[in-house]
């Protein structure tokens, strides 16, 4: 696949993912913090921001983005841990979006599936850096 494609796939994700990445995150941080947590709104807009430049490449951005995220969930009493796995269900969840959407154009499906191993791969690298 040329890397035209893949820049055309990113685009076309950061179009359609913005709105399920802020479900996703919505749903999570309301289970972890409840409903009531001030904060509730500060951490789905951070972790929306870095799921934004992690999806765009912007690899010299992400751990400054991932640290500034972990600190305020540290000052919430929000394990690390628990960052990583609302990761997850962001990750599977844009994964099911991908498989159920573009069943019938595998070539557009194989372009989001390198796009989010991508990510995958720099979330992974994210948790050995702000270990």
């Amino acid at each position: 696949m040329q890397s035209v494609d893949i820049e055309n796939a990113r685009r076309d994700l950061l179009q359609w993912s913005p709105p399920i990445i802020a479900d996703t995150l919505s749903d999570a941080y309301l289970g972890c913090l409840g409903a009531d947590h001030l904060s509730l709104r500060v951490f789905g807009s951070m972790h929306a921001r870095l799921w934004r430049v992690m999806l765009q490449g912007e690899r010299d951005k992400l751990n400054e983005v991932r640290r500034e995220l972990t600190g305020h969930a540290r000052l919430a009493g929000v394990a690390k841990a628990r960052l990583d796995a609302i990761d997850q269900i962001v990750l599977n969840e844009l994964l099911d979006v991908v498989t159920a959407r573009f069943l019938r154009s595998p070539d557009l499906a194989r372009a989001y599936s390198r796009l989010l191993l991508t990510a995958s791969a720099n979330l992974a690298e994210m948790r050995l850096v702000t270990a």
